[in-house]
């Protein structure tokens, strides 16, 4: 820097030094992009969009049609994308879900939407079978949310092995909860 002191160009580094710690001045790393599979984990399962996914065959088939018709009008309306994968054997359930929502790409590009509840029926009920892994695009629901839908959907449904009424009401709860949040037609209109 032709002119400029060494204090003065010492101050300069230090300054953008400075600058670039602080979030927002300056671009902020991409999302961890790891798709894999926890190391002792189970494969994911092959589908690659969002909606039911039941390898095991837990839920009716009526369940799984009711819940993706709301699904896929939350992912129309551009409010989420939501996968529910239902899975045995999953040790790390919190990296298993963000990274199987990354593996299937759930959530549109620009906007990060996606959001994954994976059910475990293999594990104790005082554990929680269910864990969500929320995208960056929905800040606005917020894990308290998340909690509640859950916990309702548990108590009241899956630790009592209605996976059907318990995964229909934690798709309808979600759903009611992101409408209230962002916008959108109440579902069936």
């Amino acid at each position: 820097m032709k002119g400029k002191t060494p204090l003065a160009v010492l101050a300069m580094v230090i300054i953008l030094l400075a600058a670039s710690s602080i979030p927002g001045c300056v671009q902020q790393s991409a999302v961890d992009p790891n798709a894999e599979v926890p190391p002792g984990d189970p494969a994911f399962p092959p589908q690659k969009e969002y909606g039911i996914h039941d390898p095991y065959h837990v839920l009716s088939s009526q369940t799984i049609d009711d819940a993706n018709k709301i699904l896929e009008r939350l992912s129309d309306q551009h409010i989420a994308q939501i996968a529910v994968l239902i899975q045995y054997d999953v040790h790390h359930p919190d990296d298993y879900a963000t990274h199987y929502g990354r593996h299937i790409e759930l959530g549109e590009i620009d906007r990060d939407n996606g959001l994954v509840y994976l059910i475990r029926p293999d594990v104790d009920p005082q554990e929680g079978r269910i864990t969500v892994s929320i995208g960056r695009g929905l800040p606005k629901f917020t894990a308290v949310d998340a909690h509640q839908i859950m916990k309702e959907a548990s108590m009241d449904y899956i630790n009592n092995g209605d996976y059907d009424q318990g995964v229909l009401n934690l798709i309808k709860n979600t759903d009611n909860r992101l409408r209230e949040i962002y916008g959108g037609a109440p579902n069936g209109e």
